[in-house]
């Protein structure tokens, strides 16, 4: 008596399918999270930027007397490289204070 003998490899289809639908769900979940995350890295980002700014800021008017006028001379100077936040805003600087740039 021979036995028959079941196709051996592979997947399937609804094998297939199920890993297929098991993965979408969980890039569902996923994707949007990723998203939010990036959104809250770059808040953070630019007040850790407004916060170097500020110091700067201080450091600048410590060193040479005098009040700073424009960012821009932070970065004619020696005390910052750029004063962009990471979503490439500027941040406003009024009366010796560093602040959000304002939304548009």
């Amino acid at each position: 008596m021979q036995r028959k003998r079941k196709a051996e490899g592979g997947f399937t289809l609804i094998e297939m399918l199920v890993v297929l639908m098991i993965i979408s769900v969980l890039l569902l979940i996923a994707i949007p999270n990723m998203a939010k995350n990036n959104e809250v890295a770059a808040d953070k980002g630019c007040e850790a930027t407004i916060k170097l700014l500020q110091t700067q800021v201080h450091a600048y008017e410590i060193e040479t007397g005098d009040e700073l006028n424009e960012l821009s001379d932070l970065v004619s100077g020696r005390y910052v490289e750029s004063i962009e936040c990471p979503d490439g805003s500027i941040p406003v600087f009024n009366e010796g204070i560093v602040s959000e740039p304002s939304s548009s």
